[in-house]
């Protein structure tokens, strides 16, 4: 319960959980009109791709606007405290490292998740986005973040991909220097004063699909920080 709002949630704990051993905790953001388990099965497949335990969490949002499932996107979203409500829930019953807490999040997903990041800062270790933008908001803190976009998205725009990779490179104080990421056409942002970087992959075409041979790099670039 969220206030007087029931919110539910996919939970998935690695085989061989161990209570002992502290392990990372993700969440994942779907877009509009999906919800947690169309995510897990049919999105960016972070999970599928990881190498080491880890337990995963797939929110699922409340009615839009528009009808579809998805995140209330304002400095004062009522899904922050859905995120508050899942932490504390979370950290009480499982052992997690609460220092390798990452968020990653496609379409509104994406913009939900740059939300998040710049609303718990202290919290969110990482935080990767696809297809999305954002944040509208005014973020003061640093935090590691992974974006991709495709030239060709008609649903999402570029130019808000971009938008957002600017955004981020301004917040961790990054030069306009790169260097190439794996895998190729990515490149990574790592002089920044923050000590927090930034990559970038700019993907030619793919329109506003999930990209999921990035699912690896979502992983790894996680795993790095």
């Amino acid at each position: 319960m969220v206030g007087t709002t029931q919110r539910t949630y996919l939970i998935s704990v690695p085989a061989g959980y161990n209570p002992n051993n502290p392990v990372p905790l993700i969440f994942a953001w779907h877009g509009n009109f999906w919800n947690g388990s169309s995510y897990r099965n049919n999105g960016m497949r972070v999970e599928q791709a990881a190498t080491s335990p880890a337990i995963f969490v797939y929110p699922d949002g409340l009615v839009t606007g528009n009808g579809g499932t998805g995140w209330e996107l304002s400095s004062n979203s009522r899904d922050l405290p859905f995120f508050d409500a899942l932490y504390n829930q979370l950290t009480a019953n499982y052992c997690v490292n609460t220092s390798r807490l990452f968020s990653y999040g496609s379409s509104m997903g994406a913009y939900f998740s740059h939300i998040l990041s710049c609303s718990r800062p202290n919290q969110i270790r990482g935080q990767a986005a696809t297809s999305g933008g954002g944040p509208s908001m005014t973020c003061t803190t640093p935090v590691p973040t992974w974006i991709s976009h495709s030239v060709d998205d008609a649903t999402v725009s570029y130019s808000q991909g971009v938008g957002s990779r600017d955004r981020w490179i301004g917040i961790n104080g990054c030069s306009t220097s790169t260097v190439p990421d794996q895998p190729s056409p990515c490149v990574r942002y790592n002089q920044c004063t923050s000590g927090r970087p930034v990559v970038w992959c700019s993907l030619p075409n793919g329109s506003h699909n999930h990209p999921t041979h990035l699912s690896g790099a979502i992983w790894n670039f996680f795993m790095g920080l």
